[in-house]
């Protein structure tokens, strides 16, 4: 056994550096930081406007919910939806992208007498299709309403008794 005890873990040679560079990193207030930021809230409000009018059409397409209608059609009118969700997500996407960035600012904000060459549509948007999806869903009251009829029809199939999934609608 090596020096350091009998716990096999340490803690890496210049943790100390990494996580005081990452820890700068993130508290940021670069011209570039702000700009990046400025330019993921221009996507997530461009987002969720095309999802929620989309997921409303999207939601006037398909039949409207209908509790007394057997689990099989309404089985293949969830997947049929949710496969059009799936090919909006990616939609959606390309069509925010059309729209140019709108924040691209011309002055020193940090005053390190720089002004920022930001390059914009490079941000990393990591929460960009969560927020698509979140309200594509949430616009569509029927799909909800479908999705918890099968799974209610499952579960009495799987223990033998009713049971209500959600208590939302």
């Amino acid at each position: 056994m090596k020096e350091g005890g009998v716990f096999p873990f340490r803690v890496e040679r210049g943790a100390g550096k990494h996580f005081r560079e990452r820890l700068a990193s993130l508290l940021s207030t670069s011209d570039i930081r702000i700009m990046q930021v400025l330019e993921i809230l221009q996507y997530g409000v461009i987002y969720m406007a095309l999802a929620f009018a989309l997921g409303a059409g999207l939601e006037l397409v398909f039949p409207r919910f209908d509790e007394k209608k057997e689990w099989k059609p309404v089985a293949l009118e969830v997947v049929l939806q949710v496969l059009s969700f799936v090919v909006l997500v990616f939609y959606v996407r390309k069509i925010a992208k059309l729209v140019p960035f709108m924040f691209q600012l011309q002055w020193d904000l940090d005053g390190n007498g720089k002004i920022a060459k930001f390059r914009p549509y490079q941000t990393t948007e990591y929460s960009g299709e969560i927020a698509i999806g979140l309200v594509l869903i949430a616009s569509q009251a029927n799909l909800l309403k479908k999705i918890d009829l099968l799974a209610r029809e499952l579960y009495s199939w799987y223990y033998k008794q009713e049971r209500r999934v959600r208590a939302v609608f």
